[in-house]
């Protein structure tokens, strides 16, 4: 075991399903395919393909390519060894089981984001 089994899951492409949270209370759900996002874990870097039009949803990043990375989680370490760093922004705990990634900042009105593989 090389320990980078987080990075092992993480590698490959994804598809952004869904968008929630924010003061607003706000939740958009994208079909599979509308927006992804490929981790090269050789270069910690993700690429976004984004092909959605609708101006009025949250959709994080537009297409281009992105740094990520994980941090020790020092906010609130009772609910998470480590947060995930997209763009160098604090997006918070993350989750990879099976074909599903889940990153999650709720408790401080930030954004609850599911994404998929297939």
């Amino acid at each position: 075991d090389d320990g980078n089994t987080v990075e092992d899951s993480l590698s490959g492409k994804w598809h952004l399903v869904q968008v929630s949270g924010g003061f607003a209370g706000f939740n958009h759900v994208y079909e599979p395919g509308t927006i992804s996002w490929e981790f090269n874990t050789a270069n910690n870097s993700f690429k976004v393909v984004n092909t959605n039009t609708d101006e009025s949803l949250e959709d994080l990043f537009e297409t281009g390519i992105y740094t990520y990375g994980t941090a020790t989680n020092t906010a609130t370490p009772e609910l998470c060894e480590e947060v995930i760093l997209l763009d160098e922004i604090d997006y918070g705990c993350f989750e990879i089981d099976n074909n599903r990634l889940v990153i999650s900042m709720v408790e401080a009105d930030g954004y609850y984001i599911k994404l998929i593989r297939f």
